[in-house]
């Protein structure tokens, strides 16, 4: 029997079920791969050794920013140690680079472009790390609503944190501080996901913020509202904020649903990957009412891959190219498609 390819797992529970493993590793039996989980509490160079690793470094950027010891070197192991880095399914570098919202904005603003008619833009955004970048904010030409996004996008408590503010009065009284402030677009209540899985592309709806006024008579009256961007966006929440999912209807390209361009689809993921180094990308679209404007507003790593069925299979296929040393570049030396 030949021997088995060895891959390392640094995922929570959530995470490995995002990628179709089961909760336990024990029960993932193949008889090419075996799946081992990283113990955090060790140093990595002293675990294995490994032929590839499947991480989410960007869960630990959070504690390490609070301190946490244990996090702190396991950042620095992925970003310092050529041996972890160069065996790695995906480069760390993007995870933690789309950890950082200002950063993600960033690139986002790399990705603007026109396509088959339609627009693929950012709303304006502006970094807000201090009084003074408020005081230059509320003189500035911003449709209000803003969106509020807190800028450490890793997982811990906070990184979903949002607050939308309605006039320059209440940024004097932002509770998600620092943060990325955007203009909000309305979009009746439903965005695009964008799940990237490797060469492989689906797209969905899910529920999202609903419909305000901009600029109008009744925002000056109006509180800030704070919540938590994944409370909101799922399907079994039904709030004012989302206007308890009035009107949303449920898409899914795995049902043959057509939700998104495939030219612009294909094309933005060829600007995103020039940009980042991915194998599991999510991207967050906001589509106008006439459909001229996408809007991107967040690109995450290693998303939920709602509605998307034989994960494993197509993790393995990834996981077969990597041993192989096939190219990694998808999108952009390819004609890959959904």
């Amino acid at each position: 029997m030949p021997k088995k390819f060895k891959v390392g797992c640094l995922l929570t529970a959530k995470d490995s079920l995002h990628l179709g493993l089961p909760a336990s590793f024990d029960d993932c039996i193949h008889d090419l791969y075996e799946f081992i989980p990283i113990n955090e509490e060790e140093s990595i160079l002293n675990q294995g050794p490994f032929d590839c690793i499947l991480h989410k470094v960007s869960d630990y950027i959070k504690m390490s920013q609070s301190g946490d010891k244990t996090a702190t070197r396991i950042v620095e192991e992925f970003t310092q140690y050529k041996e972890i880095k160069s065996i790695c399914l995906d480069n760390p570098d993007t995870p933690l680079l789309l950890a950082d919202r200002a950063k993600m904005f960033r690139t986002m603003d790399q990705c603007k472009f026109v396509c088959d008619n339609i627009t693929i833009d950012v709303p304006q955004w502006v970094m807000l790390s201090n009084y003074k970048d408020i005081s230059r904010l509320k003189k500035s030409k911003f449709t209000y609503p803003l969106i509020c996004k807190a800028v450490c996008a890793g997982e811990g408590p906070g990184a979903h944190s949002m607050q939308l503010v309605f006039n320059p009065g209440q940024l004097d009284s932002l509770s998600v501080f620092p943060c990325v402030a955007q203009e909000f677009k309305n979009h009746n209540g439903s965005m695009s996901k964008i799940y990237a899985f490797g060469p492989h592309y689906f797209t969905c709806t899910r529920p999202s913020v609903r419909n305000f006024p901009l600029n109008g008579e009744l925002l000056e009256s109006s509180e800030t509202i704070c919540f938590d961007s994944h409370e909101a966006a799922k399907l079994s929440s039904k709030t004012f904020l989302n206007n308890f999912q009035h009107g949303f209807e449920l898409k899914n390209s795995n049902q043959g649903d057509i939700i998104l361009n495939e030219k612009v689809v294909i094309q933005l993921l060829k600007k995103l990957e020039k940009q980042l180094s991915f194998s599991f990308l999510g991207v967050d679209i906001i589509v106008t009412d006439d459909g001229s404007t996408y809007n991107l507003v967040d690109v995450n790593y290693l998303p939920s891959y709602d509605g998307v069925s034989d994960r494993f299979s197509l993790l393995l296929s990834l996981l077969d190219d990597f041993k192989c040393g096939k190219s990694r570049n998808y999108w952009n030396l390819s004609s890959s498609g959904s």
